[in-house]
């Protein structure tokens, strides 16, 4: 009964998301004008939301990555989940920038009229081509199932694909890593937006850097807290010791690396970049929405505690502290991407200009509950059907 429940909570999502979408749409209806969109804040939470879905979206290209390149073979079972997250969270950052976009029937003019010196046309490009990797490396999975088994022609195929399934991995990782790292870079590149603009290398600049990072922080361990959610929900055991310990590795790794990485880029933007435009560190931060605080939360509360949890075997192979320090550095990249679109946004940058507030309406708020419900009910399915974690249970030896 209480599954039942749960399944109509995620279609009811399912059909707000889709009413918004043709609110949105709809000739005449008013279009992205019955959102809180405005002139200040182009962006808002539908582009905040892409730009986590992502990244959380990345442990598909870093397990694979890990498991084919780098021999994690311990790894090997959470493969199907990764790549359906992955896939999951591409497919559904996708249908919201169709909204952002307003007309999707003009989705197609940056193949065919592409702007070579935007890097939006590159991150097009590589999102793309990324999803249908991901569609590639999905595919195994699919055909995994019983009804599919049975047929000779699809078996074959699957057996293809799975010859292909490392140069798949490899690529797949190029292609992700510039799309992140391009992401992080149109920020940087704002030089008429002092609070996320940053010099770097040439072009780049270190904005890439920051998000190429923090991607490969969080996507392993939100595979990994899905998967939990779905151990206690099924009540299965499917994450081993060595996958907690050689994750929360990776984890602490790659947030040392942020930490570090983000307090060099406050303390250079600080005492550097500020002052020679003339501006000043508490201009940056106005009121409880954009406040001091979010940089203690992200880097403290969402960056140096899960830091030191998974810093410590014992602790990272604990199911009680692996699972909230990887819940809390989801909330970090979510948070850091909250900053970097919305904050950049809402900073003054002429005399006369005040700062503004930024609240989503319902419209906006809508396709987000439509991707939880979608998530739950495709994850719900495969388990069901056995593609997910074919023999559910693994031992440490594995």
């Amino acid at each position: 009964m209480k599954g039942k429940l749960i399944d109509l909570l995620a279609m009811l999502f399912i059909l707000c998301g889709l009413l918004s979408a043709a609110l949105v749409w709809a000739p005449g209806s008013g279009g992205l004008g019955l959102t809180n969109l405005n002139n200040t804040f182009v962006f808002g939470l539908w582009i905040m939301a892409d730009l986590a879905l992502i990244a959380l979206g990345s442990g598909a290209f870093c397990t694979a990555a890990l498991y084919h390149i780098f021999k994690l073979h311990y790894l090997r079972p959470l493969l199907p989940i990764s790549i359906t997250t992955g896939l999951l969270c591409y497919g559904s950052a996708g249908f919201i920038l169709l909204l952002e976009i307003g007309q999707p029937l003009r989705a197609w003019f940056p193949f065919l009229h592409p702007n070579f010196s935007s890097m939006l046309t590159e991150i097009t490009f590589c999102i793309t081509l990324y999803s249908g990797i991901l569609f590639l490396e999905f595919l195994p999975v699919l055909l995994n199932h019983p009804l599919f088994r049975k047929m000779p022609r699809f078996a074959r195929l699957r057996q293809k694909l799975v010859l292909l399934l490392p140069v798949l991995a490899g690529v797949g990782a190029i292609v992700s890593l510039m799309h992140q790292g391009s992401l992080g870079g149109v920020y940087g590149v704002m030089f008429a937006r002092p609070f996320s603009w940053r010099p770097g290398i040439g072009i780049w600049p270190w904005t890439c850097l920051l998000f190429i990072v923090s991607a490969i922080a969080a996507g392993p361990l939100f595979m990994a807290l899905l998967t939990g959610i779905i151990e206690r929900a099924a009540k299965v055991q499917i994450l081993t010791t060595n996958m907690l310990n050689g994750l929360g590795k990776c984890g602490a790794l790659c947030l040392t690396t942020c930490l570090l990485a983000r307090a060099a880029d406050i303390l250079l933007w600080k005492f550097r970049l500020l002052p020679a435009k003339g501006l000043e560190f508490n201009q940056m931060f106005h009121g409880a929405a954009f406040g001091k605080w979010l940089i203690v939360a992200e880097l403290g509360i969402f960056t140096l505690l899960p830091l030191i949890i998974l810093s410590r075997h014992r602790l990272r192979t604990n199911r009680q502290y692996f699972f909230p320090a990887a819940g809390l550095t989801c909330l970090g990249l979510i948070t850091n991407r909250y900053v970097i679109n919305l904050q950049t946004l809402a900073v003054p940058t002429l005399p006369f200009e005040a700062w503004e507030g930024y609240y989503p309406n319902w419209v906006e708020i809508a396709p987000l509950l439509m991707t939880a419900g979608l998530f739950f009910l495709a994850i719900r399915f495969l388990f069901k059907q056995g593609l997910l974690f074919p023999h559910r249970t693994f031992s440490d030896s594995e």
